[in-house]
């Protein structure tokens, strides 16, 4: 459990997320306005608009937290 309480595992998970957020929510009105070109039902639009931003927001994550450098043992 000592590994989550250090200030630099903190502080770099907040970085991530400041970053992986803002992608998130950039790839949900970006998935969602491409699907309003070609589907009518407002459902699926949601529905694609949802899942384009869980795996942009997952990819952002993904990213920032493989540059981070391991912590000295």
């Amino acid at each position: 459990m000592r590994a989550f309480t250090e200030p630099a595992v903190l502080l770099r998970a907040a970085i991530a997320a400041a970053f992986a957020i803002p992608a998130a929510i950039a790839g949900y009105h970006a998935v969602l306005g491409l699907s309003q070109i070609g589907m009518p039902s407002l459902f699926w639009r949601e529905t694609f608009a949802w899942v384009g931003a869980i795996i942009i927001g997952c990819t952002a994550w993904a990213r920032m937290t493989v540059l981070a450098e391991p912590l000295p043992l």
